[in-house]
């Protein structure tokens, strides 16, 4: 069959900066343990996350989320029939990957399954022919979340629409060499049946239709419909020891239904078949493939009864070669199937009791604010619930429209929960606007995080990391400027559009004042800076809990590690990618190791100004010297787990330039640091928190 797709190997590659994503079925432990984490270290921080309503609340019965609401966007779809499409879109500023299957968000689907799925990249300026099917596919995000999402809050939309902000091209015009070989289909509440979209692609003539599903509607309803198009009779491929489907599909004589278990690679692996596609052979060749079953919900179903539904439609002499890799030819000559075995399937049904699932945001402040639902039974109560089945009441003050939660009694990561004479009513998330908005925050931040996300990756940015550093640093001509004793304030980041910075407190009367109660040493872009070289120091991203899975901090494992392969991208400007070839490295190595020494001379004329012993420019040059630290650190600790080989990005010459700019220029007698009576004096600089 065709060759194993790798999520994590693209990861790898770097250059994404969103993940969107829909589900019928969930594991959260496998969402947030596995793909959430690895997506987050590779820079992913913005995620929003589509799912069945009823699956997600089944899922959360048996293991719980702890991070929606904060690290992610969860977005439970109320659809009439199913929801269940299966999109993945992972976004960046000039690069998308759109896969289109039949994969759950579940180990089960993304490991052990035997799935199709279809995989469309998109590359700015370079590789654009699928620019089209990649703004279809957040369209249909937005189609989805207008017909089944009604109920949420509107943080959900919002986050879902900022999605713009970091991949701009999902809304640039289409150029008009697109390619006509892929058309993407996807049915809501709104949109026509997916069988009734189809028809305008069907060729015109159908000799054969050869198709493998795991699911059928009991009326065979669908089946009659592809059995009226095709001029010989259809081959359908199933498990029979794991279909659901009726008895009456072997016995239909217009049926042609053969075992796929002896075709090569689902022999080989003897694992469950969840695929679901057909193929049309006539005057064109037709492939489909994606989440829709061959059922009537699927395909026929109207606007209130049927599933939400995505398949991608190829064509021409691309569909032949990938109904070749999976295969299909084989299922003309496999063994005919004389019965099938009858399936149990436990119902996602949650109780006898109706458990409702709701979205709250929550803005800040003291207290959280829950509305108490009509359908909440007079004598509830809040409480959290451990993986035991242990119920743990909330201390909180109710009145007779909401509760009042105070926020220490709040508990991060875990879910709350309405109960009644020990019955579980209701689950509550509660969604951290102002955590979100940061995950999809753009601009500068979003910059400095990629490069930082990156030195970890095969694919380091070191070009786009010293953009960054030197945007923050004064040139040699504005060092050398005089300043005048009265200096104006520097513009906050409120004022000046940017997103908050993770260790400043906006909320105080001193913006300068941090979350934990000390000054921070500046404000603008070089606090900007130093809140994220020191948060992602403190997030243990190099020494974290992944070691205990035999992992790195990217959330690889040995076998990853032995299977990776190097980028061949190219950075901007001078700096080239990390490549086999030890001569590309060595010049990209000497690329870091100029600007490095560039940025060291920049810190120099800063300090050897005029004005250097002014109390002004001593923020200004502190916070630079511990920013080039920081970055001296990071970049030393990254060098050395570059793969295939170690890196020299910091050099002893380096270390010695950098010995004498800080004792022989800044930490000198012509330039004293009196800490002692700094420690003293609340508005010093030096009682910070960097």
């Amino acid at each position: 069959m065709s060759q194993t797709v790798s999520l994590f190997n693209e990861l790898k590659s770097g250059g994404y900066d969103a993940c969107l994503m829909t589900t019928f079925s969930i594991d959260f432990p496998f969402y947030e343990d596995v793909l959430l984490r690895r997506m987050q270290s590779s820079g992913i921080n913005h995620q929003v996350l589509l799912v069945d309503k009823s699956m997600s609340l089944a899922a959360m019965l048996e293991r719980p989320p702890c991070k929606a609401g904060s690290h992610y966007v969860l977005a439970p779809m109320e659809c009439p029939g199913a929801f269940h499409p299966k999109l993945l879109l992972l976004l960046g500023k000039n690069k998308g990957l759109l896969a289109i299957g039949s994969h759950n968000v579940t180990l089960s689907g993304f490991g052990q399954n035997l799935e199709i799925t279809n995989v469309l990249r998109f590359s700015k300026g370079k590789d654009e022919q699928y620019l089209g099917v990649f703004q279809q596919a957040y369209q249909a995000f937005q189609e989805w979340l207008a017909s089944y999402g009604s109920h949420l809050p509107r943080t959900v939309k919002d986050s879902l629409d900022r999605t713009v902000h970091l991949s701009p091209w999902l809304t640039a015009p289409v150029p008009e060499k697109q390619s006509e070989s892929c058309q993407l289909l996807f049915s809501s509440r709104k949109t026509d049946s997916l069988w009734q979209q189809l028809q305008p692609h069907l060729p015109s003539n159908i000799n054969q239709v050869i198709g493998m599903s795991a699911f059928f509607d009991t009326q065979l309803t669908f089946m009659r419909e592809l059995v009226s198009i095709s001029a010989e009779t259809p081959i359908i491929g199933i498990q029979p020891d794991t279909v659901n489907a009726p008895d009456a599909l072997v016995s239909h004589s217009d049926i042609h239904v053969v075992d796929v278990n002896p075709i090569d690679d689902i022999r080989q692996k003897r694992a469950y078949v969840h695929a679901k596609l057909f193929y049309l052979v006539g005057d064109e060749h037709l492939f489909v493939s994606g989440s829709a079953n061959f059922s009537r919900p699927a395909w026929l179903g109207d606007d209130a009864s049927r599933n939400a539904e995505a398949v991608l439609v190829v064509k021409g002499d691309v569909a032949a070669v990938i109904a070749e890799e999976l295969a299909l030819p084989q299922l003309i000559d496999a063994p005919i199937v004389k019965a099938v075995i009858p399936q149990v399937f436990n119902s996602p049904d949650v109780g006898s009791d109706s458990v409702g699932l709701i979205l709250l945001d929550d803005a800040g402040g003291d207290v959280i604010v829950i509305p108490v639902q009509e359908y909440w039974p007079d004598d509830h109560q809040l409480a959290y619930i451990d993986s035991f089945g242990e119920t743990r009441l909330v201390k909180a003050v109710k009145n007779i429209k909401h509760w009042e939660i105070p926020r220490s009694e709040f508990h991060e990561g875990e879910l709350l929960s309405i109960v009644s004479k020990g019955k579980l009513v209701a689950r509550i998330v509660i969604m951290n606007i102002s955590q979100l908005h940061h995950n999809s925050s753009a601009g500068k931040q979003r910059e400095l995080q990629q490069a930082l996300g990156s030195l970890n990756s095969d694919n380091p940015d070191i070009d786009l990391l010293f953009k960054c550093f030197g945007q923050m640093i004064p040139s040699e001509i504005e060092a050398t400027k005089p300043t005048s004793r009265k200096r104006s304030v520097t513009t906050s980041a409120a004022d000046s559009g940017e997103p908050e910075t993770l260790l400043s407190n906006l909320d105080t009367a001193d913006s300068r004042r941090a979350a934990s109660g000390r000054i921070r040493c500046s404000e603008g872009d070089i606090g900007l800076l130093l809140d994220m070289f020191i948060y992602n120091l403190g997030s243990g991203s190099r020494n974290d809990s992944a070691a205990a899975f035999g992992e790195d901090a990217l959330g690889r494992n040995e076998e990853d590690l032995i299977v990776s392969e190097d980028s061949t991208d190219v950075f901007e400007g001078e700096a080239v990618s990390s490549a086999v070839d030890k001569a590309a490295s060595a010049k990209a190595d000497q690329v870091c190791q100029r600007k490095l020494l560039n940025i060291l001379k920049r810190a120099e004329t800063l300090i050897s100004s005029p004005n250097s012993m002014d109390e002004g420019d001593l923020k200004r040059s502190v916070p630079i010297i511990l920013g080039i630290l920081v970055l001296t650190n990071e970049l030393y600790l990254a060098q050395n787990m570059q793969k295939p080989e170690p890196r020299t990005w910091i050099t002893a010459d380096y270390f010695e330039a950098l010995t004498e700019l800080l004792f022989q220029r800044f930490f000198s007698e012509k330039n004293p640091t009196e800490l002692a009576t700094g420690l003293l004096d609340e508005s010093s600089i030096f009682v910070s928190d960097e």
